[in-house]
């Protein structure tokens, strides 16, 4: 897998499950409101999130996608102060061990 997370929504894998996504899915999971336009992972991949899985997506409106993005790095950072962590001696919690493409 690759080990960055963008590089994973640039695969050919990702671009048709999010279709999928997508198309079974056209209102936002969270607001219920607004048309859907991007896919979420309910558990970020960045907390261990299968990228792939398809009961770990939902669609999204890109405004609750923002939301929850912003809010799970802010926890993030809040961990890593406490724990004294920087970003620079993080592990790279993009990788994921044994995935497929």
């Amino acid at each position: 897998m690759p080990n960055d997370a963008g590089s994973i929504y640039r695969t050919k894998k990702w671009k048709a499950l999010r279709l999928q996504v997508l198309a079974q899915e056209p209102t936002c999971h969270w607001c219920h409101k607004a048309p859907a336009t991007q896919v979420d992972h309910i558990v970020e991949l960045a907390a261990g999130g299968e990228p792939y899985d398809r009961s770990n997506l939902v669609s999204s409106c890109a405004k609750c996608n923002a939301r929850r993005g912003g809010a799970y790095g802010a926890r993030r950072k809040k961990e890593m102060a406490k724990t004294g962590e920087s970003a620079k001696t993080a592990p790279n919690l993009f990788e994921q061990p044994n995935s497929v493409q």
